[in-house]
């Protein structure tokens, strides 16, 4: 949390210990509007479109977070992970810039072609072809 929270406060130009604070009670499930009006103490009088932008940003990183993990898991099923790969991975706060990592070992749609090919009728299909 400290290294998201130091990131969202940069990127919405909050303090710190305010996104602290606002994470901190949407842990507790504690809403937008709830912070806004009853908890201004202790989110230093952020209005409800800063403390949304918060829970957003978070909310990004968490899926961010499980994204990472089923890279990594899927790469290292596979056999294709290395410490460098997931080191760039694990050090990525990008959605994009992740996806781009991946991109090379991402399998394509599995389509009827493929399925075929799994099930060896490619020397079939290819002496078809040499028939005609």
């Amino acid at each position: 949390m400290n290294i998201i929270s130091k990131i969202i406060s940069e990127d919405l130009s909050i303090p710190e210990k305010n996104v602290k604070a606002v994470l901190l009670l949407l842990e507790d499930k504690a809403t937008v509007p709830f912070m806004a009006r009853y908890r201004k103490e202790v989110t230093g009088n952020l209005n409800e479109e800063q403390i949304a932008a918060i829970r957003d940003k978070a909310q990004y990183f968490t899926d961010l977070v499980k994204r990472k993990a089923f890279i990594i898991k899927t790469l290292t099923d596979k056999n294709l992970i290395t410490e460098e790969l997931e080191k760039k991975i694990n050090s990525s706060f990008s959605a994009e810039e992740i996806e781009d990592i991946y991109l090379p070992y991402k399998e394509g749609k599995k389509t009827r072609a493929k399925t075929a090919e799994e099930r060896g009728l490619k020397p079939l299909a290819a002496g078809i072809i040499e028939g005609l």
